[in-house]
């Protein structure tokens, strides 16, 4: 790599560095006070109605943070993206069923039966307004902005293989899993990264994940 290569990949690499400490800037702190000893506060001590209003700020500060170092590159957000087609909905729904399936062969792997998340009746019970804006929320922020934003500058910078592993990567941090479900969780991250590297197209991805977290939600158990 030539000085001058290197030269325009820095100011890159220190604004990925930036969106990714502003972004998980809670968790670190979480963190910190985990391993200090410190007490941490959980968010069921907080009004739903508080969390939502909370949430949605952060969507919109990382998003402005996200196209401010875009134009200070004089690059647009739309870069990430191209714009929506009509086949979005049909890669969206086929991502939400392929990104189920790893957790559907967790169940019959360790409990020998599908679950009642993927088998049980269909219920509204768990959808108030409050969750309609949080699973849109749930989506948005990573399917929208910070995935397709990290893989464009870790395409950039280190090329395809790096770019699908840090789109996976991001997933399995914005959205927490445990080690039982570690494996599955890869594989359905994976999902995600390996379609926005096909297409590069944001919306098949925020569709996905969308209709990924409201099918658990539409068969929750009251």
């Amino acid at each position: 790599m030539t000085a001058e290569s290197e030269g325009a990949l820095s100011p890159r690499l220190r604004a990925l560095g930036l969106v990714l400490f502003v972004t998980f800037a809670r968790q670190l702190a979480a963190f910190a006070d985990r391993w200090l000893g410190e007490p941490v506060a959980s968010d069921g001590a907080f009004d739903a109605a508080l969390l939502t209003l909370v949430q949605l700020v952060r969507i919109a500060s990382i998003a402005c943070l996200v196209a401010y170092v875009l134009a200070r590159q004089g690059r647009k957000p739309g870069e990430l993206w191209q714009r929506i087609q009509p086949s979005d909905l049909a890669w969206g729904l086929a991502l939400s069923a392929l990104a189920l399936l790893p957790f559907a062969a967790r169940d019959l792997l360790v409990y020998g039966a599908p679950g009642k998340w993927l088998t049980s009746e269909l219920t509204a019970r768990q959808l108030r307004t409050g969750t309609w804006i949080g699973t849109l929320g749930y989506a948005m922020l990573p399917e929208l902005v910070l995935r397709p934003y990290v893989m464009a500058e870790t395409l950039a910078l280190g090329g395809g293989l790096m770019s699908v592993g840090a789109g996976t990567a991001l997933g399995l941090a914005f959205y927490s899993t445990d080690r039982l479900n570690l494996v599955f969780s890869v594989t359905s991250e994976l999902m995600f990264a390996l379609t926005y590297a096909r297409t590069r197209r944001a919306m098949p991805l925020f569709l996905g994940r969308w209709g990924f977290r409201l099918w658990v939600l539409l068969h929750a158990r009251s």
